[in-house]
């Protein structure tokens, strides 16, 4: 948070304009400044709690949110809440009342940016962006044709006709008597030509093939964090997605196996089904869509080795290549300072996990293992860094002092310590401690 010194209120910008909102762009480049602050702020476990056009404010050519005088009064929903309605605000020129979903009238913005708002908005909290870093993930995944991960790129084939909100379809950009081309277009022009496009079958499917490929996206982004998909999609944290065209659902096949599918509900548009999996190494995605319309979406997709075979009837969307991601693995020399960290903290069955049943043979067994380190009353380590490193087995040099309870201090001389990744435990463990050469 900071103070207003210097900055300007985007209360007295939007002022400025005489009536006029904010360009979508503006707005997204606002929001993916400011929604990093806001989540660095919930993760120490405080909330904003007056997010509003004068907590907003532009201090030369940042973004910034201003403290509050009532810091901490709120929740995590309401801040999301209340950030959409800054966004609205600054897109519409204009104040809405609570659960007013028609805001997108009055300004000219695309379908795929209403349904991020609306996300963010929604009346139920539990509809909303379950935090400020899901808000902004989302919120950069449909702002490109493609989903941008951290450190690299999966392209997702996109139609280039614009999707709609979940509430309600509508053609891509709201015609409210503003210039389009240098031409002022009519409202009845408006009105006459929506229900063209958005009854289109390819708008209807665009839809769903945007929205199966934000869960992938997501799916994705959580796997590479925390080594687990999303059960279900009520975990998901994308908000109501179903419509009145698709049902979406998510289950697991495994652990290392999510499936998302949707599932058409008229009978002139195709069906679909997205498969994320790890291999231990890389995460890799794919969405297969039904040939022909279908009320069914396709089989779970075959897997061989590191191919994605869509079932027959269907057709992969990346065309030839699923998309995959590389596992960012913590690093092995952390891991070894939090393992000795915990040892002081004394919680010995984790630590005791950490050991593959190789070194734990050689500890003597879990009640020597115990009894052993609670003659320690300090460890001390310096010089730690990792030697090598490959995908599955590591080296880690330590140089290690123990202070035990009876004043004597040992020197531990087997500083190189060789761990290796557990997929099933997703952690590393240690499997050897030798001497140097």
């Amino acid at each position: 948070m900071q103070e207003a010194s210097e900055a300007t209120t985007y209360r007295t910008l939007l002022a400025q304009k005489q009536g006029k909102g904010f360009s979508e762009f503006q707005v997204t480049e606002i929001l993916q400044q400011v929604l990093p602050q806001l989540s660095q702020l919930h993760n120490q476990g405080r909330v904003h709690g007056k997010i509003s056009l004068d907590t907003l404010a532009q201090k030369g050519n940042q973004v910034i949110l201003l403290a509050s005088p009532t810091l901490g009064n709120g929740s995590i929903s309401q801040d999301i809440y209340d950030l959409g309605a800054v966004a609205i605000a600054l897109l519409t020129g204009k104040s809405f009342p609570d659960n007013n979903l028609n805001w997108d009238d009055y300004c000219v913005v695309s379908d795929r940016f209403v349904q991020v708002i609306n996300w963010a908005v929604a009346s139920l909290p539990e509809n909303r962006f379950a935090s400020a870093a899901a808000f902004l993930s989302t919120l950069n995944s449909l702002n490109s044709r493609e989903i941008i991960l951290p450190s690299t790129t999966v392209s997702t084939p996109i139609e280039s006709t614009v999707v709609s909100p979940p509430q309600k379809a509508k053609f891509s950009l709201k015609f409210c008597f503003y210039l389009v081309l240098g031409f002022s277009i009519p409202v009845w022009v408006a009105i006459s030509i929506a229900p063209f496009f958005t009854s289109s079958t390819k708008a209807k499917e665009s839809i769903a093939k945007q929205t199966i490929a934000i869960i992938n996206h997501t799916q994705i982004d959580k796997y590479r964090n925390e080594y687990s998909f999303y059960p279900s999609l009520a975990e998901v944290p994308i908000g109501e997605i179903n419509t009145d065209n698709y049902e979406f659902e998510v289950y697991l096949i495994d652990p290392d196996r999510a499936i998302a599918t949707a599932t058409a509900k008229r009978k002139k548009i195709r069906s679909l089904t997205a498969i994320t999996f790890s291999d231990g190494s890389v995460v890799r995605s794919e969405i297969c869509i039904t040939n022909e319309p279908s009320l069914a979406p396709p089989r779970i997709p075959d897997l061989s080795g590191n191919i994605i075979q869509c079932p027959p009837g269907s057709s992969p969307l990346s065309g030839n290549s699923s998309s995959q991601v590389p596992i960012i693995k913590p690093d092995p020399d952390r891991f070894v300072i939090e393992h000795y960290d915990l040892l002081m903290q004394r919680e010995y069955e984790t630590t005791w996990n950490n050991l593959t049943p190789e070194f734990q043979v050689k500890a003597g067994g879990f009640s020597e293992y115990a009894n052993w380190w609670n003659k320690v009353n300090k460890i001390e380590y310096t010089n730690v860094y990792t030697v090598s490193r490959s995908n599955e087995q590591a080296i880690v040099n330590a140089q290690l002092k123990y202070y035990l309870k009876n004043g004597r201090v040992y020197r531990d001389t087997k500083t190189q310590i060789y761990v290796q990744w557990n997929q099933n435990n997703r952690h590393w463990q240690f499997k050897n401690k030798l001497e140097p050469n």
